[in-house]
C-alpha cells in the first residue's frame, strides 16, 4: 500500500491560507490538488504528504517524519536554490521549463501536512503518448522537446550543480494554456493535470534543514506548447563538496529510463541525465515504452531484463538480440 492510500484533503479546506480545489493526481507518497489563493494570482497547484509516516517502512531513517515529508522538503530547497531571482535566471533560457512558485506560501510545514505549491501544469508527455488517442510522438515536437529540455538540464547541471537523475515521462510536462508564452508546435489538450508526488525512496537530506526563501512568481500561466520539467524530490549534487569528486549515485530514478551509470551505481554526472533524455526521446519516437530495447514488454519471461539493467542488454545486441525492433533474450544466456 503506498504512504498516499488514505490521504483525502476535501476541497474548500484550506492549508496554509490556500483553498484547496479539485484533485489532480495521485502519487505514491502524496497527492496534488489545484489551489487559489487571494492575495496570489495565477492558477496553481499544491502537493500535499503526510507529515508523520504511517509504519516503519515510511519512516525516513531516524528523523522520525514520512519519506515523502523529507523529500517534499529536500525538492522545495532545490526549487528554491536554483529558481531564485537572479539576473542569471532571468536571462537563461533553461530557467523557463521549470515550475515557477507563488511569491508567498509556497512551502508548508503543518502538524499534519507538508505542502508544496507550484505553478499548475498541463498534460504530462505519458498521458500523451499512452492515453486516450496517444501513440507515438511527431519528430518535429519531439526535436523541440529535445531543445527544450536540454536547455533545462544545462541550466540545472550550472546553476545548481544538480543532476536530475528521475527522467521519466511523468516528470515531462506541459503547460496548461494555449499560446500563452510563445512556443510553436503540437499543443497539449487534455490528458493527466497536475504533478504527480515523488516516487522514489527517501533522500538523506534533512528533514530539518532551515528553509530558504521562495523566489517570486508573476501569474504568468504556462505554456500548453513549452515543455517542463518537474519532481526534484530525487535530484541531487554530483560533486562532494569538500572533495569536489564525483558523488555516488544513492537513488536510481526510474529504471527504464536511468542511464548505465546509475543503474551500476557508478558516480553521478550531467552526462547521466543527457543519456535518459536520449531514452526518454526514443520513448516519445516510439509511442512508449516498447521502443526501448530492454522494456518487460518485449520479453514475457522477464529473463535478460532482470532489474532492466541497460549494461547486460547492451552487451546482449552484439549476440543479436535485434531483430526487427525486437528485443529477445538470445546472448545472455
Amino acid at each position: 500500500m503506498s504512504a498516499a492510500a488514505g490521504l483525502n484533503v476535501a476541497p474548500g479546506t484550506v492549508l496554509d491560507g490556500w483553498s484547496i480545489g479539485e484533485r489532480l493526481g495521485v502519487g505514491e507518497y502524496g497527492v496534488v490538488h489545484s489551489c487559489s489563493r487571494a492575495d496570489v494570482p495565477g492558477e496553481w497547484a499544491i502537493k500535499i504528504v503526510n507529515h508523520k509516516p504511517k509504519n516503519k517502512a515510511d519512516t525516513a531513517g531516524k528523523t522520525g517524519l514520512s519519506k515523502a515529508a523529507v523529500l517534499l522538503s529536500k525538492e522545495y530547497q532545490i526549487y528554491s536554490i536554483v529558481l531564485r531571482p537572479t539576473s542569471a535566471t532571468a536571462s537563461s533560457p533553461g530557467a523557463a521549463h521549470f515550475a515557477r512558485m507563488p511569491s508567498r506560501g509556497a512551502f508548508n510545514d503543518g502538524p499534519v501536512h507538508r505542502t508544496l505549491v507550484l505553478a499548475r501544469m498541463g498534460a504530462t508527455l505519458k498521458s500523451k503518448v499512452e492515453g486516450a488517442g496517444g501513440g507515438p510522438v511527431p519528430w518535429p515536437t519531439v526535436a523541440r522537446m529535445a531543445v527544450q529540455l536540454l536547455s533545462a538540464l544545462e541550466f540545472l547541471h550550472t546553476r545548481g550543480g544538480y543532476v536530475y537523475v528521475d527522467m521519466n515521462p511523468g516528470n515531462v510536462m506541459l503547460g496548461l494554456k494555449e499560446g500563452s508564452s510563445g512556443g510553436a508546435g503540437a499543443k497539449g489538450k487534455g490528458g493527466k493535470p497536475g504533478s504527480s508526488s515523488s516516487s522514489s525512496s527517501a533522500s538523506a537530506a534533512s528533514a530539518h534543514a532551515a528553509a530558504p526563501v521562495a523566489p517570486s512568481s508573476s501569474a504568468t500561466p504556462t505554456d500548453a506548447s513549452t515543455f517542463y520539467l518537474v519532481d526534484f524530490g530525487v535530484a541531487d549534487t554530483y560533486r562532494d563538496i569538500r572533495s569536489g569528486t564525483a558523488k555516488p549515485g544513492t537513488e536510481n530514478g526510474t529504471p527504464y529510463y536511468s542511464s548505465v551509470g546509475v543503474t551500476l551505481g557508478k558516480g553521478l554526472s550531467p552526462v547521466d541525465d543527457v543519456e535518459s533524455l536520449g531514452y526518454l526521446l526514443l520513448y516519445a519516437l516510439g509511442g512508449g515504452s516498447k521502443a526501448l530495447a530492454w522494456s518487460m514488454e518485449h520479453d514475457a519471461s522477464a529473463r535478460c531484463l532482470a532489474d532492466t539493467n541497460k549494461a547486460k542488454v547492451r552487451q546482449a545486441a552484439a549476440g543479436g538480440c535485434c531483430a526487427a525492433g525486437v528485443w529477445g533474450c538470445g546472448g545472455l544466456g
